[in-house]
């Protein structure tokens, strides 16, 4: 993370580019068959289509851009410290909200999301930072936008070290459609 020039990214830019490298990805014969491409592309569009009339609007806030369990420090039951800076960047604030609500509404890492439980975390984060109308309203495409980056990441990543290999790309494909 380098605070002099961090890397600014509105959700309309990502996901605009994370749906051109799924088309890639489809073009790809060791792809291809690999994921419902057509689906993945559409949910992300979707996505993309709806917050194009409202993220524009939201500020930009530097986000942790990775907040998951194992991420957070606890100490006494109550959160001492936030680690992990890896994905760290400028975003709407709703990204960071959204990545919660999506790692935390699950029991596991490949467990289907709770909806109840999801919700919990973005109302106790409301309670105690306000969130706007337009955020609420933001927090499905927003949660499309983190596992849709986290596909692209992991078959990225796993395929520079081995060709054909995509590590735990399903479960993000799967997290994709879910929403």
């Amino acid at each position: 993370f380098h605070p002099q020039h961090p890397r600014a990214t509105r959700t309309v830019g990502a996901l605009a580019w994370l749906r051109d490298r799924f088309l890639r990805f489809a073009a790809r014969p060791e792809l291809a068959r690999r994921f419902d491409w057509d689906a993945v592309v559409v949910a992300t569009s979707r996505a993309l289509t709806s917050v194009l009339a409202q993220a524009g609007r939201l500020p930009l806030a530097f986000v942790q851009g990775d907040p998951h369990p194992d991420n957070f420090v606890t100490r006494d039951g109550r959160v001492a410290a936030l680690i992990d800076f890896d994905f760290a960047h400028e975003t709407e604030r709703v990204f960071d909200v959204a990545s919660g609500a999506d790692a935390f509404g699950r029991d596991g890492e490949d467990a289907d999301l709770d909806l109840h439980e999801s919700y919990e975390f973005v109302r106790a984060y409301d309670g105690r930072c306000p969130i706007s109308n337009e955020e609420w309203a933001l927090v499905p495409d927003s949660m499309i936008r983190r596992n849709a980056f986290l596909l692209w990441y992991v078959i990225e990543a796993h395929m520079r070290r081995a060709p054909g290999d995509i590590g735990n790309a399903p479960r993000y494909a799967r997290r994709v459609l879910e929403v």
